[in-house]
C-alpha cells in the first residue's frame, strides 16, 4: 500500500464515481500549467486535504470543495477519494466558495462573472454580492458585463 494512502486512514473515502461536482462551482476552467502541478503533486504525495461534500439525497455526494482535487484524481485513475460530509451551513453557502477558490488559485473573470450572474438571477442585489464576494460595487456591474457577452 503506497504511504499516502495509510495517512488517510482517518477519513472516510470512497470511489470516484460516488461524487458529483457542485453545478454553482465558480470554478469551471483550469489553467493547464497549474492543473499539471496539482496532478504531479497529488501522483508524488497523494490527496492531503479530503474534499468536502454534502449529500445530495440521490446516493452521491456533492462536491463543495476540493473539485480540482477530484479532477486530478480522475486524470490519475485513483480508486477512492477521501472526504468529509458537512452539514455546516457556512460551507453550504455557494458564496463560501469564492474565497475558498481565491486563496488557492483566483478565479478567472468569466468564473467570477457566471458567479455574480447566478447570483443576481437568484435575486441578490449588486451591494449584497459586492460585500459577501469581498470587491468593490463597481466590480459587479463590470463582471455581469462580462458574463452577459457571448
Amino acid at each position: 500500500m503506497p504511504t499516502y494512502l495509510k495517512r488517510q486512514e482517518r477519513c472516510p473515502s470512497l470511489p470516484l464515481s460516488n461524487f458529483e461536482e457542485d453545478p454553482a462551482n465558480p470554478r469551471f476552467d483550469e489553467v493547464p500549467e497549474d492543473f499539471t502541478a496539482l496532478v504531479d503533486s497529488i501522483r508524488a504525495y497523494g490527496i492531503l486535504q479530503p474534499i468536502v461534500v454534502q449529500g445530495t439525497g440521490a446516493k452521491r455526494l456533492r462536491i463543495r470543495f476540493g473539485s480540482r482535487r477530484y479532477r486530478a484524481a480522475k486524470q490519475l485513475n485513483l480508486p477512492m477519494l477521501p472526504y468529509l460530509l458537512t452539514t455546516d451551513e457556512r460551507q453550504l453557502d455557494d458564496y463560501a466558495q469564492v474565497p475558498e477558490n481565491e486563496k488557492r488559485m483566483p478565479l478567472q473573470p468569466l468564473g467570477l462573472a457566471t458567479f455574480i450572474a447566478r447570483r443576481r438571477a437568484r435575486g441578490d442585489t449588486k451591494p449584497v454580492v459586492a460585500d459577501r464576494v469581498g470587491i468593490d460595487p463597481s466590480a459587479v456591474t463590470h463582471l455581469l458585463s462580462l458574463a452577459s457577452e457571448p
